[in-house]
């Protein structure tokens, strides 16, 4: 444990750099933003997260167009896409699963990954 605490904390040595806090401070505007906009809610609910992963390319494509470092902000976008389309699934997998009569009909509240619920479906 002492070992995974030293490995974390050496990590939060990069928080130190420049171009590493600019990633995040864009990748933390992008999402607060389309987090505060869908409580307006004159679009679809689904339209506000891939508003803000296109935002959020633009956001990334404009800083490797400057020669800036874009990985970090990429790498977080892609986990927000990935989190979308799990979330998208959730719903289908379980009554997929339900009509099946399959033992495990239920997926959990934060979803699981695809390859767990394959087999009941």
């Amino acid at each position: 444990m002492n070992e995974l605490l030293l490995e974390i904390f050496g990590w939060l040595g990069y928080l130190e750099r420049p171009a590493v806090l600019l990633q995040l401070g864009l990748v933390m505007a992008v999402v607060l933003t389309t987090h505060l906009a869908r409580r307006r809610r004159s679009l679809p609910l689904l339209a506000y997260t891939l508003l803000g992963l296109l935002a959020l390319t633009l956001t990334c494509g404009v800083l490797a167009a400057l020669g800036l470092p874009q990985g970090l902000a990429s790498l977080l976008g892609l986990q927000w896409l990935d989190r979308t389309a799990i979330g998208l699934l959730h719903q289908p997998l379980a009554d997929g699963c339900r009509r099946n009569g399959c033992i495990n009909s239920n997926l959990g509240c934060c979803g699981r990954p695809i390859w767990w619920a394959l087999p009941c479906c």
